[in-house]
């Protein structure tokens, strides 16, 4: 199995072929530990990076979670003639449509690594492929 890889790269690069995207509405109607997605969107939020105890396991596990939000409400932006009800809109689906991912180890390193920088010329899109949900604490 190959290393996580965080690169910066442009649409044109991504290979539509690799991946089969699923929408946030079918992953949060899937809780399902053992489904596996791939999912692509927008770096929203981001915690600071954590180190906590591993029960069972005599070391720390650091971990980065970040918000990602699925960019489906941009086809709703053309239904609003109103800036007002734009903002409103957005913000209604803005909310509906994240996810919560926790990231860790070295990927959670790399990744805030990435994020902290300050040469970002737009926003920051992830793919994660085979994401699996999991519910902690009775959150999604």
């Amino acid at each position: 199995m190959g290393c996580t890889k965080v690169i910066e790269t442009s649409v044109d690069k991504i290979p539509s072929t690799h991946f089969k995207f699923a929408t946030f509405d079918t992953i949060k109607q899937n809780v399902d530990e053992s489904l596996l997605f791939d999912i692509i969107g927008h770096v929203v939020e981001k915690d600071p990076i954590n180190e906590i105890n591993i029960k069972d396991k005599d070391k720390k596990s650091k971990l980065l979670e970040i918000v990602v939000q699925d960019l489906e409400y941009l086809k709703y932006r053309s239904l609003c003639d109103d800036l007002l009800m734009l903002f409103i809109t957005i913000y209604l689906i803005f909310r509906k449509n994240t996810i919560r991912c926790t990231l860790w180890e070295t990927f959670a390193e790399r990744m805030d690594a990435y994020l902290l920088k300050d040469d970002h010329n737009g926003p920051i899109v992830v793919i994660l492929q085979f994401f699996r949900t999991k519910t902690y604490l009775g959150i999604f």
